[in-house]
């Protein structure tokens, strides 16, 4: 079992004021081969013994990627924080949270948390399938300790049979995790990480205070770049979607349509979002078309020819 003495902080993020101590983690090889880090998860999930996480405090970035490396993590409901704050960072995870989330939350929510790197309490947390349970604090230790007190009397085989036939069906490959951390090593080089890592530490990261305290929050205002989301409508749904698959054939049901005819192809009513900059950053104004279609409330609908009618 894992737990902090710290009731702040579980684990915390890497020590980006040291770059080339935290990132020689990524690159040296441990017993596996893998790098360190990665071998550290990988030999973890592959224990024969059950590993769980019993999470008071924060686990941002690295810390997250390592209490998804153990078995089950269990949370205080009021003093649990996660974050994959890698993205908001100008670079994305490296650690394994991009290949074990999906399975955990599904595909939609690990985008959630990735992509909009913000903090997850623990009650959120528990209902995405981020950690097993979220307990009352004053529950959680109690909860925890009975709990491994009675894995503990079972016996040792089938502990590990079972743990092992659970992996082949639920783990990512060590190929996928390599690729995720190379690909890390690479996005930290990247002229928006640099850009945000110095706006980062000019606010205090790396020091106790606020900026550590509401890392996840303060992301979204960091360059205050004064983003706003506009949506544009797509001239023709059926030719994009040719665009993305021209081999394949994709029927659409008809919300409108009182009688739905499995027989092929109907319409679909289509969006697409897209954040832009506001003000001076704007490339180029808007088409006349997208303005029209911003004060809109009835999206175009595009017809694809029926297989038959």
């Amino acid at each position: 079992m894992f737990e902090s003495s710290n009731p702040e902080f579980y684990l915390a993020h890497f020590d980006l004021s040291d770059i080339a101590g935290s990132f020689g983690l990524m690159k040296t090889a441990g017993p596996s081969g893998l790098p360190i880090l990665m071998d550290t998860f990988v030999r973890l999930t592959k224990s024969p013994v059950v590993s769980i996480a019993k999470i008071r405090g924060r686990a941002r970035g690295v810390g997250s990627e390592f209490v998804l490396a153990c078995d089950m993590r269990f949370a205080s409901r009021e003093k649990t924080v996660l974050a994959q704050v890698e993205v908001g960072s100008g670079a994305h995870p490296g650690g394994g949270g991009t290949e074990r989330l999906p399975a955990l939350v599904g595909r939609g929510r690990a985008l959630e948390i990735i992509i909009g790197s913000d903090d997850f309490d623990g009650q959120t947390a528990e209902r995405y399938g981020y950690v097993n349970r979220a307990l009352p604090d004053a529950e959680l230790d109690g909860f925890v300790d009975k709990f491994a007190r009675r894995i503990a009397t079972f016996d040792r085989r089938p502990i590990e049979a079972a743990k092992n036939l659970v992996n082949q069906v639920s783990l990512p490959s060590a190929d996928r995790l390599l690729d995720g951390s190379n690909s890390f090593l690479t996005s930290v080089a990247w002229p928006e990480a640099e850009r945000r890592f110095q706006a980062l530490f000019e606010r205090g990261l790396n020091k106790p205070g606020d900026t550590e305290n509401r890392f996840g929050e303060l992301l979204g205002t960091l360059l205050d770049k004064n983003v706003r989301p506009t949506c544009a409508r797509l001239s023709s749904a059926r030719s994009a979607l040719r665009r993305a698959s021209p081999s394949t054939t994709i029927p659409f049901f008809d919300p409108t349509s009182r009688m739905v005819k499995p027989s092929g192809p109907r319409r679909i009513s289509a969006w697409a979002f897209e954040a832009q900059p506001s003000g001076s950053e704007i490339s180029r104004p808007p088409s006349a078309a997208m303005r029209t279609a911003r004060c809109s409330p009835r999206p175009i609908r595009t017809t694809s020819t029926p297989a038959s009618e």
